[in-house]
């Protein structure tokens, strides 16, 4: 075994390998992810490396815990004991986490092909399987991630309240730069019947980071919102890790109540886990009674919820989100990687971070157990209490089929055709799915599915996914349409 350290990486090479054959060299400032990572405000980015494997055919195998061969691994761990790695190998990212399973290639998802002994808590290791004997070279991207500040306690919730405070935010121009937290008092409301249009955000996300996304097709949209005889457009901000669905509904309709208005027409737009905050304010909570639900328009919502969210998912989830907001962050948020996916990241890294150092469970993040298919939120959410009358769900759906997606980089559409069919595929089934979500569950409210015409399907030829709804031409379309 040869060992070869670059900063605080520490590379142990086995001796079926040669340690001429394995070349280590920073990442260039200028790439997207570099740096969004490094405009990070709580994340400090203190690796940035290229791993490079060029072998020639290796003959011996060492054993796995199940007793089938496999290649030998390159070992790689950081001295900061801090530290928490993010691996990348042909467009598909595995963060250092443990999820408790053997340590075998049964355990291991096709996401994690890189990590073949993944380390258990309280350590940061990666081992590096090369991917096949044959193959010339093998190229791996490793980002070693800490935070700039110690954090006292839970981490997950002390990041989120660093991040997130809880508010409504004033939309009036779609420069996502000039959004800001407002007093419900101070937002003026002409006498009479006005229209407000609501923006409820996802997981990890706050309005300026799951609607900020400076993408023409959107900045459209919203701009014509924007411009519409009486009305007002808002974002609701909310934990979403700290806090399940029901308490930010609560915090929602507080927020609403002390809106100075004569009567309001409401129409919300919701991103994924939004869905279940506005129908948790409508159906759970109950509104003001001079606010009239008229529509809610939901992108990807998990009414029925997600496997990703169980405990034993998290992870593949982590990658998951990790890998497809990279493809965000490349093709929509330009080569500054957007402000938005930086405290997305970070709150991506919180929940690995407390696997890895605090063993997280349900009870530490109510906001992602929340969405997983049987939690006690959803059995009460989905338990018949129908809105009333004159409210109408609309869901936007869409079933990521890679032979069907046309005009994607051939790149990422092979990138995220390994995620479909040997990540997401297996764990869901047969069953028509975004990446994250299915969906028979985007469709599924209080135990009945939506009448046909009150579900918008996006084309798969679109490549559209979980992440995307916002960003792709069919999808706009459909929103464009429903806010009308």
């Amino acid at each position: 075994m040869t060992t070869i350290r670059h900063g605080d990486l520490v590379i142990e090479v086995p001796d079926e390998l040669s340690p001429d054959a394995v070349t280590v060299r920073d990442i260039p400032d200028d790439d997207p992810l570099v740096q969004t990572l490094a405009a990070a405000d709580d994340l400090a980015l203190v690796q940035k490396v290229t791993i490079a494997i060029d072998r020639p055919r290796i003959r011996t195998v060492a054993a796995t815990t199940s007793g089938r061969p496999a290649d030998p691994a390159l070992r790689v761990r950081s001295a900061d004991t801090g530290e928490v790695l993010l691996c990348e190998r042909g467009g598909c990212y595995s963060w250092a986490t443990h999820r408790g399973a053997p340590l075998d290639d049964d355990h291991v998802s096709a996401l994690r092909a890189t990590v073949f002994d993944e380390p258990r808590v309280g350590a940061h290791e990666l081992r590096i399987r090369p991917a096949t004997a044959d193959a010339a070279a093998e190229i791996v991207r490793l980002f070693g991630i800490r935070l700039r500040r110690p954090v006292a306690g839970d981490i997950v919730t002390a990041l989120e309240s660093r991040i997130v405070r809880s508010s409504l935010v004033e939309i009036t121009d779609s420069d996502p730069r000039t959004w800001r937290p407002v007093r419900p008092g101070d937002i003026g409301f002409r006498p009479g019947t006005s229209r407000l249009v609501l923006l409820v955000h996802g997981t990890f996300s706050t309005t300026r980071t799951g609607y900020g996304w400076r993408d023409d097709g959107w900045r459209a949209v919203l701009d014509g919102l924007i411009a519409a005889e009486d009305t007002t457009v808002l974002g609701f901000t909310h934990r979403t890790l700290s806090e399940d669905p029901e308490q930010n509904a609560r915090q929602l309709v507080a927020l609403l109540d002390e809106l100075a208005a004569d009567r309001i027409d409401l129409d919300i737009l919701t991103y994924s886990r939004g869905a279940l905050v506005a129908r948790s304010a409508i159906e759970l909570v109950g509104l003001p009674p001079d606010i009239a639900v008229r529509t809610v328009t939901m992108l990807g919502g998990p009414n029925a919820g997600t496997l990703f969210a169980s405990r034993n998912n998290w992870s593949t989830l982590l990658d998951l989100y990790t890998t497809l907001l990279d493809d965000v962050i490349r093709r929509y948020a330009g080569p500054a990687g957007g402000a938005a996916a930086q405290r997305v990241l970070t709150l991506i890294f919180a929940v690995v971070k407390g696997i890895i150092d605090q063993a997280l469970d349900a009870d530490q993040v109510p906001g992602l157990a929340a969405m997983a298919p049987g939690s006690a939120f959803l059995d009460k959410l989905n338990a018949g209490s129908a809105p009333d009358a004159g409210v109408t769900y609309e869901t936007v759906v869409t079933d990521f089929e890679p032979d069907d997606v046309v005009g994607m980089p051939a790149d990422l559409l092979a990138t995220l055709a390994r995620v479909a069919d040997e990540v997401v595929d297996p764990l869901m089934g047969d069953v028509a799915n975004d990446l994250v979500v299915d969906v028979g569950s985007m469709s599924l409210i209080d135990g009945e599915e939506l009448a046909v015409a009150d579900i918008h399907r996006v084309p798969s030829a679109s490549g559209t996914h979980h992440l995307s709804y916002l960003l792709t031409d069919e999808s706009l379309r459909i929103v464009a349409e429903l806010l009308g």
